[in-house]
């Protein structure tokens, strides 16, 4: 029997290339300009489509970028007591904006948000129905590792 999607969700996982699983990645860092620069980062996205069912039906895990983030200063008031705070930070909008143009088609002339057939593609692959239309609709959540929420400004 064929599902069919009524209440469902887009996941993008993001990590910092490297950390977690340490698998290889098409956005491991292998420039020694970006491996060396305390400025740089890179990003290893995973896309999956969550079902009502609660199954995760991976899109596609060959996704990513690099950025750079810019030094950011904390100023404290003399004290005993000092506060570590990371010296480089990005907003969160400007991270998920780039999470948005990394997942979004190869296609330039293309208006979508993301690549709707690698989605319609793996998605049959699994016996999931739907219409472009309802996919369009399908909200976004953008979930974030440990290294990547300590870039992002709170």
């Amino acid at each position: 029997m064929r599902s069919i999607i009524t209440s469902a969700q887009i996941e993008v996982v993001c990590r910092l290339a490297g950390s977690a699983d340490g698998l290889d990645n098409a956005a491991e860092a292998t420039s020694s300009d970006i491996q060396f620069d305390p400025t740089s980062y890179s990003v290893a996205i995973t896309e999956y489509v969550v079902t009502p069912d609660g199954r995760r039906i991976l899109v596609a895990d060959d996704r990513g970028f690099f950025g750079r983030v810019v030094e950011t200063t904390v100023e404290a008031p003399l004290s005993t007591h000092t506060q570590a705070a990371p010296p480089y930070c990005i907003t969160k909008d400007e991270f998920d904006r780039s999470v948005m143009l990394a997942i979004g088609p190869d296609d330039e002339e293309c208006d979508e948000l993301y690549d709707l057939d690698a989605f319609q593609y793996a998605l049959s692959r699994h016996g999931v129905d739907y219409t472009r239309k309802e996919l369009r609709e399908l909200p976004v959540n953008i979930v974030y590792d440990e290294g990547i929420s300590r870039l992002i400004e709170g």
